[in-house]
């Protein structure tokens, strides 16, 4: 006995597939990019950088 709510594997009625792949990629990839400029700069690499400047003056 098969599960009706769930299609068969390759079946274009899966949610997966009601967006073109390189869509989704897009717009997934758009909000990992979003997240991660939202995130804060570590400390430690703050310290880093003016290090680095600090040696190249």
């Amino acid at each position: 006995m098969t599960d009706k709510k769930t299609p068969p594997p390759g079946s274009k009625s899966g949610a997966f597939d009601k967006k073109p792949l390189p869509d989704k990629i897009g717009s997934s990839l758009r909000q990992l990019y979003d997240d991660v400029l939202s995130e804060d700069v570590p400390d430690d690499f703050l310290n880093l950088l003016k290090k680095a400047d600090e040696v190249s003056k």
